[in-house]
């Protein structure tokens, strides 16, 4: 049973597949889990941490998490966390343009597609597939009235030198 010091926690994953060159966005399997807490919690901090973790040792941290939230204990932070299974595949994802965007976006506030893709200089529908991307990773939401916004104060990244 879970308390209510937390909500619920959610897995959602990213089958890996054999796919074909013009398939290789899709290809890319981050372990995404997000954990919430009490309500009056929520306004914290908004940080994510990034790191490299394979599949094994992520469902192991996953399920500690589960186990220290049926004890009513609070997670650390930063609660909300998404796993790549390696450094090539994290840099695939999160490249230079879509890192701009999400730094424009944090700076500017929310921001249509369209917007975004003229503040960038960018062509538009370029903008929108990184919006989609980085919209599935949870790094972007989508507001009431559809525009783009960072729901982060920050990104942490983090990579173990030694397995």
């Amino acid at each position: 049973m879970i308390t209510n010091a937390a909500k619920a926690i959610i897995v959602m994953s990213e089958g890996r597949k054999n796919h074909t060159h013009s398939q290789a966005s899709k290809s890319w399997l981050p372990i995404f889990w997000m954990m919430w807490i009490k309500p009056e919690e929520e306004d914290m901090s908004r940080r994510i941490k990034i790191e490299i973790m394979d599949e094994k040792a992520s469902a192991a941290e996953f399920i500690r998490a589960w186990h220290k939230a049926e004890k009513g204990k609070a997670p650390e932070l930063p609660r909300e966390r998404i796993y790549f299974p390696d450094l090539a595949t994290l840099l695939s994802v999160l490249t230079p343009r879509r890192l701009e965007m999400l730094k424009t976006l944090h700076s500017t506030g929310p921001l249509s597609v369209r917007a975004l893709s003229r503040e960038l200089g960018r062509d538009y529908k370029n903008v929108h597939g990184d919006a989609k991307v980085l919209e599935r990773l949870g790094l972007i939401n989508r507001d009431d009235e559809g525009l783009l916004h960072v729901p982060w104060n920050s990104i942490i990244a983090e990579m173990a030198l030694a397995a």
